[in-house]
């Protein structure tokens, strides 16, 4: 009788990290979770970047907001696409960091 072949199983999801960034054929591109190489690291600086950027998006949005309630269409949707594109890489990177705790859902 011979012994099954054991060949190495798969990383779970849960310990690969989501880069802030898309993969060939915009597919996701991941990391190891505990790497702390040179692509985590600009990850972490790519993150910190986005955080940031949404930090002054949202002062100017509280800025526009405040100082008058005759903005014109075009100046509202400046704002709006401005507040989403901040909303998307921020709700990513929290995505991301919940996964790698195991608190997705």
């Amino acid at each position: 009788m011979t012994e099954p072949i054991s060949a190495p199983l798969p990383r779970p999801i849960g310990s690969l990290r989501r880069l802030p960034w898309d993969g060939p054929e915009e597919k996701p591109a991941y990391v190891a979770a505990d790497s702390d190489g040179a692509l985590a690291q600009m990850a972490d600086a790519i993150e910190a970047r986005q955080i940031r950027s949404a930090h002054v998006v949202h002062g100017v949005a509280v800025d526009m907001l405040g100082r008058s309630d005759d903005l014109t269409r075009g100046e509202l949707l400046f704002l709006v696409r401005r507040l989403r594109e901040s909303l998307t890489e921020t709700l990513a990177i929290a995505a991301s960091r919940a996964q790698r705790l195991g608190l997705e859902d």
